[in-house]
């Protein structure tokens, strides 16, 4: 199957003080390297990292990569499916706005969505946008369900962590699935499909001064429930961890492909 993922565009404030800088998409080269995997040919538009130089300035308010019309523009006609990911809130404006122009290009091809802004307010973005598949929490080994569902078109309405659109707009949520416990058998983030160096060239990333940054995750989940934080309504409670030479070897991999040195 033929599938288009998308990391939007953001909007920042050009006078906040933040750690929230953009980022690569460490969640979205996830769901990439599973979908390869499983036999699908993906391709990804990541809007920040393909025009990371472009600042547009509405007042207070910076955008930072492509625009949303660049974005569709760049979506290959040919896509069986199309996936956006969106990991802040404070992003919301520009993604809803990005959905809606896809599904004007698109009109019958699904548009799936996740990450951590998608799982907590799942309801609220589907009432603003047209979504018709939302991948609830921890999303590669329901992502692969999903899409191989739909590439074989069977029922996708069985499949659990997920919520989606009837087709008379009705909005459901199915149960949600059990975190993956053997995290090391997930396939490495997919960044060959990613421009990693512009990040870093244009210092998008917060301490990218200290060096060259690729990100990592050495371990799932947290076992706190701050009131603030939405982890753990996107990973739940537990704490998995993945054997520390994996982690090592990944590092490795990431200092001979792309120096890293941060």
């Amino acid at each position: 199957m033929k599938l288009q993922l998308i990391h939007p565009p953001v909007y920042i404030n050009k006078n906040g003080l933040t750690a929230l800088r953009p980022s690569l998409p460490l969640g979205l080269a996830y769901i990439a390297s599973v979908l390869r995997e499983d036999g699908h040919d993906v391709s990804v538009v990541d809007a920040l990292g393909e025009a990371p130089e472009q600042h547009i300035v509405d007042g207070d308010i910076w955008r930072i990569g492509l625009s949303t019309d660049e974005v569709v523009e760049r979506i290959d006609p040919d896509a069986e499916a199309i996936g956006v990911t969106s990991m802040w809130s404070y992003a919301w404006p520009i993604v809803r706005e990005l959905l809606h122009k896809i599904r004007a290009r698109f009109p019958d091809t699904p548009i799936v969505c996740g990450g951590e802004h998608f799982t907590a307010v799942y309801e609220m973005s589907m009432q603003q946008a047209p979504i018709d598949f939302v991948v609830l929490g921890e999303g590669e080994e329901t992502a692969v369900a999903l899409f191989r569902a739909l590439e074989l078109g069977v029922d996708t309405t069985v499949i659990p962590g997920i919520a989606y659109r009837e087709g008379d707009g009705t909005i459901h949520q199915n149960p949600r699935r059990d975190r993956i416990r053997n995290v090391d058998e997930i396939p490495w983030p997919a960044w060959d499909l990613f421009d990693v160096r512009a990040y870093d060239e244009n210092r998008l990333v917060t301490g990218i001064h200290y060096g060259r940054t690729v990100p990592i995750l050495a371990t799932r989940g947290c076992p706190y429930q701050c009131t603030y934080c939405s982890s753990p309504n996107m990973w739940t409670t537990r704490w998995y961890a993945r054997p520390p030479i994996d982690v090592i070897d990944e590092i490795q991999h990431y200092v001979d492909t792309y120096g890293a040195n941060n």
